[in-house]
């Protein structure tokens, strides 16, 4: 095999590595925004945990209405 040919492979080798990466980078940069998105969507978190949600807005509810009034 010719220093040529070695360069030649070596070069693709580099490039289909550094396209793995890429779509590696970007798959798992969707999934943090995905589970980012979710984290901060409250009706995610009605859905996940109603009882307590419900009555976290009870309390706040009452203790606004106390501090205001």
């Amino acid at each position: 095999m010719s220093t040529e040919e070695v360069k030649e492979q070596l070069k693709e080798s580099i490039e289909r590595t550094r396209e793995d990466v890429v779509r590696d980078v970007r798959r798992v940069e969707r999934a943090i925004q995905k589970e980012v998105r979710e984290f901060t969507d409250w009706r995610e978190w009605v859905r996940s945990y109603p009882l307590q949600t419900t009555l976290g807005a009870l309390l706040i509810g009452i203790w606004l209405g106390r501090k205001l009034f």
